[in-house]
């Protein structure tokens, strides 16, 4: 049985049609939807971002040489791990997490240039609408598992793994 989500602009976008429940259909957003996803967007660049960032480089357990960072991190690493984070959820992502650490990428490198630009490229997705709102959630939250267990991972000088 469908509830009816309804709300002052008219159905809530993405709710299946009365022919079938797996059938989705995407309107035109409207205004109040740009307008959500602008704020959504803007809290996230805004908010959460700078907070992870400060996180990691409050358990960050010292800066990083210069030899150890170069070609720790790859160009596709935030595309990768954004793909993981949607397919699989933060379990794999941690893993993958991991092998960059084992490749020689510190924590705050993580954090800087793949923790941070992952949540923004998983915004970037999401305004594209390549999923929906209830996806990007669901995915940010996985994310914030997996900053979560990089910091408690540096903070004790061990390896990153999901519910290690």
């Amino acid at each position: 049985m469908q509830t009816d989500r309804s709300g002052p602009d008219g159905p809530e976008r993405g709710d299946a049609t009365a022919a079938g429940d797996d059938l989705h259909i995407e309107a035109v957003p409207t205004r109040a939807d740009r307008q959500r996803r602008a704020a959504l967007a803007s809290t996230i660049e805004g908010e959460i971002v700078p907070r992870l960032l400060m996180a990691c480089r409050a358990s960050s357990p010292g800066p990083a040489g210069d030899e150890q960072a170069s070609g720790a991190l790859e160009p596709g690493d935030v595309d990768e791990l954004a793909r993981l984070l949607l397919a699989h959820g933060p379990g794999v992502a941690c893993d993958y997490v991991e092998a960059l650490r084992q490749r020689g990428a510190p924590y705050d490198l993580l954090c800087l240039d793949l923790l941070a630009p992952t949540a923004r490229r998983l915004v970037a997705l999401w305004e594209n609408q390549d999923f929906s709102y209830t996806t990007l959630a669901t995915s940010l939250e996985g994310l914030h598992a997996v900053v979560l267990e990089v910091s408690g991972a540096a903070r004790s000088d061990r390896p990153v793994s999901h519910g290690g």
